[in-house]
């Protein structure tokens, strides 16, 4: 049978509903995505005292954690991670096309207040 043209799924509990903290810190574990095309992120969030919570997917390339990001476009160049930001209670999805890498991080941050919020966190990968 050939095999080259099945698709696979499967869901990935990185964090159950936790207290999420103020300082950017690692959601679960690392992820193996070298089989897939797409990753879907999914976080129920539920506000508390902090201002908002950010998730910030990085990939490990040669060993270092890089985030998704822009470099800006002046004379001197800085580049800035992308940070998806939650204020509100909610379900929230980001799909990121991840063909040709091979590890996902995860890593949230509350930013203002205390954190009382929680956040679960799942991910699904798509070949």
């Amino acid at each position: 049978m050939d095999t080259r043209n099945i698709a696979r799924t499967e869901e990935v509990l990185l964090q159950t509903a936790t207290v999420i903290t103020a300082a950017e810190t690692q959601i679960g574990r690392n992820v193996d995505i070298s089989w897939c095309n797409t990753v879907t992120i999914c976080v129920n969030y539920t506000n508390g005292d902090e201002t908002s919570y950010d998730i910030i997917p990085k990939f490990v390339i040669s060993g270092d954690d890089v985030p998704i990001g822009y470099w800006s476009t002046g004379a001197i160049q800085t580049f800035t991670a992308t940070k998806f930001q939650m204020t509100t209670t909610g379900t929230y999805y980001l799909t990121l096309i991840v063909t040709g890498f091979s590890t996902i991080k995860i890593y949230g941050d509350a930013t203002g207040g205390t954190p009382t919020g929680t956040a679960k966190v799942t991910l699904t990968l798509s070949s």
